[in-house]
């Protein structure tokens, strides 16, 4: 698969450039992580300054997640920005991404390195991705789930199971024999014969 998120060095000038591209999940690699509905769409601001190349953008998608609560299968946006300072490979060190990382005010960048005259943006770009899809998807923030004892989803409407106040796990309880005296008073029950 070819890797169209690849930049030229050469291509990257002190004035920042927009780019936008329009691409597909198989660009990304995406097929086990998400079920994507239509094209991803990049847009980023990329500019140089001395060595250093600044990547700057947002990344869009529309997918198809599976409701937490309901198990039904929904449609849903996704998108991710993302801040990347590239230093080449000979120069980029821990301890310089640990102090640049403390100087950044706004957006915490990911530095990453170049080499071979090519920048590579594939894998922090899918990356951001990836992290942008929630871990427990909601098809709406108030989704009543399924019912416990049917299995039925609520947000279609009531269904047919014993719904009232007591019906469930422990309704049998109810219909269980209660002494008063011995519920709640903590003494002995009388009503058991004693020995002389």
């Amino acid at each position: 698969m070819k890797n169209i998120l690849k930049i030229n060095l050469d291509s990257i000038r002190e004035d920042p450039q927009i780019v936008s591209q329009e691409i597909s999940g198989l660009d990304l690699d995406l097929d086990e992580a998400v079920s994507e509905k239509g094209p991803i769409f990049l847009k980023y601001t990329l500019y140089r300054i001395g060595e250093k190349i600044y990547v700057q953008g947002r990344v869009k998608i529309e997918v198809k997640l599976t409701c937490v609560r309901c198990l039904i299968e929904f449609d849903a946006p996704l998108q991710a920005d993302f801040l990347l300072v590239a230093v080449p490979a000979e120069q980029y060190s821990p301890d310089q991404k640990e102090q640049e990382s403390r100087e950044s005010r706004k957006q915490d960048p990911v530095f990453i390195s170049y080499s071979g005259g090519q920048l590579d943006l594939f894998q922090e770009i899918r990356s951001a991705l990836i992290l942008a899809i929630p871990m427990k998807p909601l098809c709406r923030e108030d989704c009543p789930g399924l019912c416990h004892q049917c299995g039925a989803r609520l947000a279609e409407g009531a269904c047919a199971c014993n719904r009232k106040k007591g019906a469930g796990s422990f309704a049998v309880l109810e219909n269980l024999p209660v002494s008063e005296k011995t519920c709640g008073s903590g003494e002995a029950d009388t009503d058991v014969k004693q020995e002389d």
